[in-house]
C-alpha cells in the first residue's frame, strides 16, 4: 500500500525546471550540406515547440542555452546571422510568449549585444514581467568568465 502510494505521487510530480543547451544545430544543417544558418533556424524551430510543450505540462521553468561569449569566435557571418536570428526570433514570437503567460528573463551579458537588440531584450522583459505560466530564462551571450 505505501509502495502504491509513492509511485502515485511520483507519477503525478512535474518538471520544475527545465534546462537545455541548444547545440549541434550548425553540424545538423552541415551533416545536410545546409547552410550552419539553416539549422540554427531550425533549433528556433525546435524550441518553439519546445515551450509550448513545457508550457502544456506546466513546467514552472524552462532555461535554454542559446549563445555562449565563446560564440562571439565563429565567422562574421555566421554570428551576424545569429544576432539577426535572435533580434527576428523575440521580434515575431513576443506576442504569442506573452498571450501565453510566458514570462521572460535574460542572462547575459545584455551590454554586449548591438542596440536594437538590448531594447528588444529589454522590451520583452519589461512586457511579460507579470506573466506566471511559466518561466523562460534566455541565456544570450552568457559565459563563465568573470565580467570586471
Amino acid at each position: 500500500m505505501q509502495t502504491e502510494s509513492i509511485a502515485s505521487e511520483q507519477a503525478t510530480r512535474s518538471v520544475r525546471h527545465l534546462a537545455i543547451i541548444m547545440d549541434g544545430n550548425g553540424r545538423w544543417a552541415t551533416q545536410r550540406h545546409l547552410p550552419r544558418l539553416a539549422g540554427h533556424k531550425a533549433g528556433v524551430t525546435a524550441l518553439r515547440r519546445v515551450v509550448e510543450c513545457a508550457t502544456d505540462e506546466n513546467i514552472e521553468m524552462l532555461s535554454v542555452y542559446a549563445f555562449s561569449t565563446e560564440n562571439w569566435g565563429r565567422p562574421r557571418a555566421e554570428v551576424d546571422g545569429l544576432m539577426r536570428l535572435f533580434w527576428e526570433t523575440i521580434r515575431s514570437d513576443l506576442e504569442k510568449l506573452h498571450r501565453d503567460g510566458v514570462r521572460l528573463r535574460h542572462l547575459g551579458r545584455l551590454q554586449d549585444l548591438s542596440p536594437d537588440i538590448q531594447k528588444a531584450v529589454r522590451d520583452s522583459i519589461e512586457l511579460t514581467c507579470n506573466n506566471t505560466r511559466i518561466g523562460l530564462n534566455v541565456c544570450f551571450n552568457y559565459g563563465g568568465e568573470p565580467n570586471w
